[in-house]
């Protein structure tokens, strides 16, 4: 049975500012928190300290997130505030040189861009759908994380750059239609 408790949802919440995150809302008593994170281990261990609920989730797989989405608010009937969190820093080097010859070198790794902003943009997708289920009475909220990154050019980190970058677009390109049409605030902290 659904409790009156507010519900929210954070990405990479089993460590640092998820963490921290995950534990400003436990604290303060009236919030079910749902960790999603793809280390378990670490994962079980942080929502256990806080009294929270794990989902083994990779945020770059849509099954994988939207399952946890659809689980966090089939249990609770209502969603309340989405922290799009995960992260991860730059993978390769964009300017390593590679002895190929005339071969093209090995295709640049994606991970950075779809975890740093691919995965932001399908959770606030699916957070939108969720805010939407649960109503209008009640105050709704996503949060993504950028970084001085997102402001910042970072030359030994280009793909971070432009995903953290990506993400501040991203919040300034969905924050007044989310709001005007929907009454949910968007914002994006560094």
């Amino acid at each position: 049975m659904a409790s009156n408790k507010k519900v929210a949802i954070v990405t990479g919440g089993a460590s640092g500012i998820g963490f921290a995150v995950c534990e400003a809302l436990a604290t303060q008593g009236d919030w079910i928190v749902n960790m999603l994170d793809m280390n378990a281990e670490r994962g079980q261990e942080a929502a256990s300290k806080l009294g929270a609920v794990f989902h083994q989730v990779n945020v770059t797989d849509y099954d994988s997130l939207s399952i946890a989405f659809k689980t966090v608010f089939k249990a609770n009937r209502r969603l309340d505030f989405v922290h799009a969190n995960a992260g991860i820093i730059e993978k390769g080097d964009f300017f390593g040189a590679h002895d190929t010859g005339d071969e093209p070198p090995p295709a640049f790794a994606s991970t950075t861009i779809d975890i740093d902003l691919f995965s932001v943009i399908q959770t606030c997708y699916l957070a939108l759908h969720y805010f939407r289920q649960t109503g209008k009475d009640t105050s709704k909220n996503i949060v993504v994380t950028a970084s001085c990154g997102g402001l910042y050019a970072v030359p030994n980190a280009p793909t971070y750059s432009a995903a953290k970058f990506g993400t501040v677009g991203w919040m300034r390109s969905i924050a007044g239609r989310c709001w005007h049409e929907d009454g949910i605030r968007v914002n994006v902290s560094d």
